[in-house]
């Protein structure tokens, strides 16, 4: 098989958010370096902006990254959208590439994906047209298993490692200045990545191999013991699996059995059954997204680079499993019957995944972008699928608001006064500017902040409170 080739350059890159929530926290700035392969910079780019008029920071999130309410509303750094423009011309120029982050699959890349979305981009820039993309925390917590002289890990809470960007880096000779800062972290991540790929060689190369789609699917497709390198919640390190096959047709995401399992009772329970034997954890099935770099060797490259091998009683599951040929679609069905998700989505930000635009949508967004600011609002009617009517109807509000007809901003002036300050009911899924007092109120010992930085903090919120109450129709 070939995999990834050695003169792929690599897009290391970072952001800064207003939060943890994927769907409702915005970036508020990025940082990239491009790189060759011997890690030598080629290029950088950074940026900011401020803070969107329907986004209540986490006080969590400020304090950490150092984010004062003034640098948030800053009216000299640009608006969400026209970042998003600039990153996005950027990340394309250098493309093709592999981009890299530190825990980036979980949390960058999502923010990034959607981000381009609600500005009516393509989100998948950095898994199309020749792209692909890593993960350096992953690699961290293998390299801390399998090659320990590699890295010097912390120790965190009860005495367990710590894989935090903010601590590792340091421990292993970084001399870190400004932690949380987003140039400064990428900075972090490609010293810890070079430091790897120097001091464990063949992992780094597995790495970078399995930034290839067609070479992970290769890998899956040998009927053989398939070790994946990841971690558990309780610290444990790795497991053998068998793939099953794709989890539905056309689709890039595969299912692995783990062989640690009783697979041979398992075609002998009722439906019932199978399906509580599939809800137990660790789940006996996992899914792997070919797209995002799973670090996953088979049998014979595990033995030979790594000195892992397959117990017996994981090579008798194979043997099951190859055995019931005819009876894995059944064990496929069983486990979409037992993780059928449901998500209700009754926000726009929720309802990227209901579907790619049309073809006229496609169009229009192509040609949305390439008007001045004072002509898209002709264009938001136009758009036939709800969604981009209204992310074109938010996009031209922050740019042009004077363009819209007076109903439309008063649609989207409404829309921003209940996301400040009426959670749904339930579960709360966006932060309102109650939501935040309450949390800076309740922050731990370890990150209150003086009196003075509070008392700032909480006089912002209160002014947010009360221009959206001034909104109310």
């Amino acid at each position: 098989m070939e995999g990834t080739s050695s003169s792929s350059s690599m897009v290391f890159y970072d952001t800064e958010t207003t939060g943890t929530n994927i769907e409702f926290d915005q970036i508020i700035q990025f940082a990239a370096i491009l790189a060759g392969p011997d890690f030598r910079e080629l290029d950088r780019f950074e940026i900011k902006c401020r803070r969107l008029p329907w986004v209540v920071p986490s006080p969590t999130a400020m304090l950490v990254a150092g984010l004062s309410p003034e640098r948030l509303d800053d009216q000299s750094l640009p608006m969400f959208p026209e970042m998003m423009e600039q990153i996005r011309n950027k990340l394309a120029f250098w493309s093709p590439a592999i981009f890299i982050g530190y825990n980036s699959l979980r949390f960058d890349e999502s923010l990034l994906a959607r981000a381009f979305w609600q500005n009516l981009y393509p989100p998948y820039l950095t898994v199309t047209d020749g792209n692909r993309r890593s993960d350096i925390l992953p690699l961290v917590r293998a390299v801390s298993k399998i090659s320990a002289h590699a890295l010097a890990i912390p120790s965190g809470n009860h005495g367990r490692p710590s894989y935090r960007l903010d601590r590792l880096a340091p421990l292993n000779g970084f001399p870190q200045r400004n932690a949380h800062d987003a140039l400064e972290d990428v900075h972090a991540t490609i010293y810890i990545a070079k430091r790897i790929a120097s001091r464990s060689p063949k992992l780094w190369s597995v790495a970078l191999d399995q930034t290839n789609k067609e070479y992970v699917l290769n890998t899956l497709r040998q009927l053989v013991p398939l070790f994946v390198m990841e971690t558990d919640a309780n610290g444990g390190f790795g497991w053998w699996g068998f793939c099953l096959g794709q989890d539905r047709p056309q689709s890039s995401t595969h299912l692995l059995a783990r062989l640690e399992c009783s697979w041979d009772s398992f075609f002998g329970l009722s439906e019932a059954e199978q399906e509580k034997f599939l809800s137990g954890y660790p789940w006996p099935v996992a899914r792997v997204r070919l797209n995002r770099a799973p670090l996953i060797v088979d049998a014979n490259m595990a033995r030979t680079a790594f000195g892992i091998v397959p117990s017996k009683k994981e090579m008798e599951a194979v043997d099951v499993l190859t055995g019931r040929a005819d009876r894995v679609p059944s064990l496929v069905r069983a486990h979409s019957r037992t993780h059928r998700k449901s998500h209700d989505a009754t926000e726009v930000e929720q309802k990227m995944f209901e579907g790619f635009p049309s073809k006229p949508d496609e169009d229009l967004m192509h040609r949305f972008h390439s008007l001045p600011w004072t002509e898209r609002g002709t264009l938001i009617r136009q758009f036939k699928d709800g969604r981009f009517r209204q992310l074109a109807q938010r996009l031209v509000y922050l740019m042009a608001p004077t363009t819209m007809h007076p109903s439309e901003q008063a649609r989207v002036s409404e829309g921003i006064r209940r996301r400040l300050l009426q959670p749904v009911k339930g579960t709360p899924q966006w932060r309102t500017v109650g939501m935040a007092k309450e949390e800076l109120n309740s922050l731990p010992v370890e990150l209150k902040p003086p009196p003075l930085v509070k008392s700032q903090i909480m006089e912002w919120l209160d002014s947010l409170e009360a221009d959206a109450r001034r909104t109310r129709l």
